[in-house]
């Protein structure tokens, strides 16, 4: 499961569920009045506030909440916010009755998890998940009753008992720079710094730029970032003894502040079932981690950016001129002025195509398309003609950063691949992009 904004929901959640007491089958009526369609039912709707839950498989942990803590003898220590995510998750888990899987199929060889939860009036309920062909099943208190899953969270999935303790140490407490570099790969580069402008970050909200891959400018996408930088510091693994060091590795992150550097060497290939190993110079200690933590370092780069081609906010925009074979040149221009409203000032816009104007928020929606361009994947030397194509298609857009009017223009050209444009931003040639997705851009500004 992603963490990042789900990870602040649980949060939430939490309070509310073990504090207060509020109970799943509260969540459940509301669920019920916003949907009567969905047939999806809380496992646990009759469980009311908790106050300790055992977790019996894969590991044996006593959880007790006491002080508005959780308390164990079962670990060294206890990260109160993993021991909450965890124990959400599983507390809000639902499904679907199924007839397809029989009772008898529910055996120790497909458990995964089994987890007892004990309220205010001692009252036990068990809950027991299963996976069978790939699919999850879940049962309380080994009633007749079946539930189809239609996910779980790899906590759940690969449960360990170190991933209810603290954390991994490392020399870097607030992460700044992070580097990941694969063995005979090029280095991917994360950080906090771009050479944007401040009209060009304005949409994009991690705070986080891709580096060294391209030369195109990237914003790293919010949830990625968020996710990458919990899974740095909230990293788990259980330390392994009389092994000091990793003859082999995979992967180096490199992870930086504004004082300390510390590296994480990886070997994620040479391991156990579901485990991989970290190596953390600054300990010179050797971890055993889940896989699926050391997953969320592997990825194209391109999947985990905010890969629009450009997207100029209307406030900004002074001119778009739209150029291409054969059709009428579109230009559009846009007036901005600031009124008095209600309670503060307030921006009113013109728009204008070919000197005509035309309704905003019809011109808002057909904008849409045009900041809705994305790139599709890396233009390869298969997919590059051997000579340039007058069938061009140009977009120059004029937009005010500061007092500045800043112009960029975007160049469209057919590629080797009939359905795919390659992409020319500002002079640089690195992406395609899918040729409908284009064409129906124009279209909304042909059709004022």
């Amino acid at each position: 499961m992603k963490k990042g904004l789900i990870k602040r929901i649980v949060s939430s959640l939490i309070i509310i569920l073990f504090i207060t007491g509020c109970t799943a089958s509260e969540v459940t009526e509301e669920s019920k009045d916003s949907s009567t369609e969905n047939s999806s039912e809380y496992l646990l709707a009759d469980v009311q506030e908790i106050k300790a839950a055992n977790i019996k498989y894969p590991d044996e942990i006593h959880l007790t909440f006491k002080s508005q803590e959780w308390e164990t003898n079962d670990l060294s220590a206890v990260d109160q916010e993993a021991v909450n995510e965890f124990l959400t998750e599983t507390m809000t888990l639902s499904g679907e009755i199924t007839e397809e899987i029989k009772e008898n199929n529910l055996d120790e060889s497909s458990l995964i998890l089994a987890i007892e939860f004990i309220d205010g009036e001692n009252q036990k309920t068990e809950l027991e998940i299963y996976e069978i062909q790939e699919t999850f099943y879940g049962r309380v208190d080994s009633l007749k009753d079946i539930y189809r899953l239609p996910a779980i969270s790899n906590e759940m999935h690969y449960f360990e008992s170190f991933l209810l303790g603290k954390s991994i140490p490392t020399a870097v407490e607030d992460i700044s720079e992070i580097s990941i570099k694969n063995n005979d790969e090029e280095e991917i580069l994360l950080n906090q710094t771009t050479s944007m402008n401040e009209i060009e970050r304005s949409p994009f909200i991690s705070g986080w730029y891709l580096h060294e891959v391209y030369e195109t400018n990237f914003s790293i996408e919010y949830r990625v970032m968020e996710d990458i930088l919990h899974t740095l510091k909230n990293l788990k693994g259980l330390p392994i003894e009389n092994i000091n060091s990793l003859e082999e590795y995979d992967k180096v992150i490199q992870i930086s502040d504004q004082e300390n550097t510390d590296y994480l060497y990886i070997d994620s290939k040479n391991s156990q079932e579901n485990l991989g190993r970290v190596w953390v110079e600054s300990t010179k200690t050797v971890y055993e981690v889940p896989i699926f933590l050391l997953n969320t370092f592997s990825f194209d780069p391109l999947e985990v950016v905010d890969n629009f081609i450009s997207v100029i906010p209307l406030d900004a925009m002074q001119e778009i001129i739209i150029e291409e074979e054969g059709e009428e040149t579109i230009k559009v221009k846009a007036t901005h002025d600031l009124i008095e409203g209600e309670e503060d000032l307030e921006m009113s816009s013109n728009f204008f195509v070919n000197d005509e104007e035309v309704e905003e928020n019809n011109f808002r929606k057909a904008y849409q398309y045009l900041i809705g361009l994305s790139y599709e994947q890396e233009l390869t030397e298969a997919l590059r003609p051997s000579k340039d194509s007058e069938e061009t298609i140009k977009i120059i857009y004029k937009y005010k950063n500061a007092d500045e009017v800043i112009q960029s223009e975007i160049l469209f050209q057919p590629s080797n691949d009939e359905e795919k444009y390659m992409v020319t931003k500002d002079g640089m040639t690195e992406f395609i992009i899918d040729r409908q997705e284009v064409e129906e851009a124009l279209e909304q500004f042909q059709n004022f």
